[in-house]
This record gives C-alpha cells, structure tokens and sequence, in this order.
C-alpha cells in the first residue's frame, strides 16, 4: 500500500526552551532521526509541518517532497495533521510528531497491512491514544473544516474500532487502535478509553 507521511514539527518547544527538532537522538538531529523512520517504512512521499522561522528547515527542505506552514498559526498539531492530509496524494497519511523517536518504522510497517481504504491506525499508550503516531485515512481532509481556532486537541477525531489486543509493537509501547473515517455515525469498540462522541 502507497502512502505520504508528514513530520510534525512545527511546535515552539518553549517549555523545553529550545527546537526539540534539535535535539540528537542515537547521534543524529531528531527531524533527520524521525524522516528516516517513515523513509525505512516505505513513505512515497515525506512532506515537513515547519514554522517559516526554522532555518533548520529551510535547510532540510530538499529532504522532503514540500515543506508545510500552518494555515492557524500557534494551534497546535491538529493543524499540521490537517495541511498533510490535504497536501498527501496517495490514501493514506502516515503522521509521526517530532518527539516520539522511538516509534519505529517495523510499527509503522505492522500498522500499514492493518489499514484498508477507509480504516487507519492509530496508536495507543496504555489507556491513551497516541494519535500523532498514527495512519490515517486521506479522506480524514473533512476535519479541518470543523476545526474552531485554539483546538489543539487531535483525540476528538479519532473513532475507535475493535483493539487488536495481541498486537504489539516493538517495546516501548504503542498498541494499535483502528480508526474509522467519518460516516455520519459512531460506533464505539472496545478499546475506547472514554466516551466519545462525533465532531
């Protein structure tokens, strides 16, 4: 299955007080160290959410198929996910956030062959969703217009199906949770932590 995948990268890190983007993980710069993870898991594209400030990533720019800005500046990933999903030009987008490099590409691989053409995966931390390390489905392009400015919470958007319970990926972590696009109704399954409810 061919798919595009965005690096979100765009936040300020100001508790952090430096670019996470920055920052080594096994001896190489994160945004390097997360753009090889989706190339190893077989992205036909790899498109960068970035602030236009980040020289870093007008730098790394002829690594990826186009370099993204936020639309609603200062909102939170959400955002980024949206401007990837429309940008993306194969059926599914693989999103991985700047600050998640032990997600690796053999998960990203597993999580592919769960997906078909209106289901992606996203992943889960115990009770959590994880969802900005995630598959999900183009037709997921409906969100940004129910965005209200200041959302920066991407959970709401994620409906769960049946938890592939036994499924598991590299330790650390993430157990897959698959995710229906919008369909007019909502179907809760079992792994969902909460009651959710549709945008």
């Amino acid at each position: 299955m061919a798919f595009s995948a965005v690096l979100l990268a765009a936040g300020r890190s100001t508790r952090m007080g430096r670019d996470k983007a920055l920052l080594e993980f096994a001896g190489t710069p994160l945004w390097q160290h997360q753009r090889d993870t989706l190339a190893r898991a077989g992205a036909a594209e790899i498109l960068l959410s970035a602030r236009p400030e980040q020289a870093w990533a007008q730098s790394a720019a002829a690594r990826f198929a186009a370099v993204l800005h936020d639309a609603q500046p200062d909102c939170g990933p959400l955002i980024g996910l949206t401007a990837g999903l429309e940008r993306s030009t194969h059926p599914h987008l693989a999103v991985l956030a700047i600050d998640l490099p032990r997600v690796t590409a053999e998960w990203f691989t597993a999580r592919r062959d769960e997906c078909t053409a209106d289901v992606g995966v996203v992943g889960r931390r115990g009770m959590f969703f994880e969802p900005l390390a995630a598959i999900y489905p183009r037709d997921r392009r409906d969100v940004r217009r129910k965005v209200p400015r200041g959302l920066r919470d991407v959970s709401p958007f994620v409906r769960p199906g049946p938890n592939r319970a036994g499924r598991r990926g590299l330790p650390g972590t993430l157990i897959s949770a698959r995710m229906r696009r919008s369909s007019g109704g909502h179907r809760r399954g079992s792994c969902c932590p909460r009651s959710c409810s549709s945008p």
